[in-house]
């Protein structure tokens, strides 16, 4: 009995250690070929650097040079992955909303401005 539950144990342990890898490598590869996902996490991950690289310059860790030379580097790879995006965008058709869709968002629109004006 104890070796069932000690077994039983163990193997909850193994689990639940290793379910994240699990998850994170089928995740991977449910996302392949998918370039806007691509290009948004690249966009993402070049506003991070920039914002980091920024913090690195005013807490003293860059002297001026490199900042600027890192800074214009990372500008523009994000301006490029800003014009793929852009590409991309212009590539796919309009989205379509029905007259009820419009209605409701106009609706929506008038009760925020209702709103507003008596809050003034």
């Amino acid at each position: 009995m104890i070796t069932a539950i000690s077994l039983i144990i163990a193997l909850l342990s193994v689990g639940f250690v290793f379910y994240p890898l699990f998850r994170m490598h089928f995740r991977t590869f449910t996302n392949v070929n998918d370039p806007l996902e691509d290009l948004l996490a690249e966009r993402d991950n070049l506003y991070t650097t920039i914002k980091d690289l920024e913090f690195d310059h005013l807490a003293g860790k860059l002297d001026e040079d490199d900042y600027e030379s890192l800074r214009s580097q990372y500008e523009a790879d994000a301006i490029q992955v800003l014009h793929h995006l852009d590409a991309w965008q212009e590539t796919r058709p309009p989205l379509e909303t029905t007259e009820q869709e419009q209605d409701l968002v106009e609706a929506e629109i008038e009760k925020y401005l209702q709103r507003r004006k008596q809050s003034q």
